[in-house]
């Protein structure tokens, strides 16, 4: 007779984006993988530990952990660790006050977006011609963190969805690489940083917290955004 194995709960989560999953809690080949953090702070092996354990406990079939949203990657590992390790984590605060640094408890269940989704996803380049531009997905931000400096402009292959003119749209996951580069090199400075702006009205994943500072007792905002900052 083969020895029982423990039987998990399954939990199911509304993302960002609007998509429902189900995932279970992590188990210990999860925390095993979590280590490799804790020993490493660099953000991209943060990201690709974080994709590794979201694809293990996501149970949902047809799942692609490539195919969402870096906010939903923040959010579904934080509600993971929640059931799985606790609704509380330890992270630094600096009391603006006295100067006391330390760290303290926070709730983590408190995951929210920065701010609203914006209403227009699109950018005017000319009075005919625009680009629809969309999230960062999980595909790309390993490589737009070792790319930022190196090729900063190469951030527009991961956030621009299509291009339309007023009688035509153009999917970039529907173009060559070659037809990519050729779109974008021909774009002038000023609406690359037309596009950027729109990008940074996009929400990102944040925890806010409130807690009290234990040396003068003034109430302490603590801000986390963005799981790299979490972990480091």
């Amino acid at each position: 007779m083969s020895i029982p194995l423990i039987v998990t709960p399954e939990h199911e989560a509304n993302l960002p984006s609007g998509q429902t999953v189900i995932y279970r809690p992590f188990l210990v080949k999860e925390e095993k993988l979590m280590l490799t953090i804790k020993e490493n702070q660099n953000p991209e092996e943060i990201v690709r530990v974080m994709k590794r354990v979201v694809s293990n406990c996501v149970i949902t079939e047809g799942f692609d952990v490539e195919k969402i949203s870096y906010n939903d990657l923040e959010y579904l590992f934080i509600i993971m660790r929640a059931r799985s390790v606790g609704e509380m984590a330890e992270y630094p605060i600096k009391c603006e006050k006295c100067g006391y640094e330390g760290t303290t408890e926070i709730d983590i269940t408190k995951i929210g977006l920065s701010k609203d989704t914006p209403d227009d996803d699109k950018v005017m380049l000319t009075s005919t011609v625009g680009v629809k531009v969309m999230p960062v997905a999980v595909s790309g931000m390993v490589k737009l963190m070792k790319d930022a400096e190196t090729d900063p402009i190469g951030i527009l292959h991961h956030v621009i969805d299509s291009a339309f003119n007023d009688q035509q749209v153009w999917k970039f996951s529907d173009m060559t690489q070659k037809e990519r580069d050729e779109f974008i090199e021909n774009l002038s400075l000023p609406l690359v940083q037309k596009i950027m702006e729109k990008v940074e009205e996009f929400p990102r994943c944040c925890i806010k917290d409130q807690v009290i500072c234990p040396s003068c007792g003034e109430m302490i905002d603590v801000y986390v955004e963005g799981l790299e900052n979490f972990f480091t």
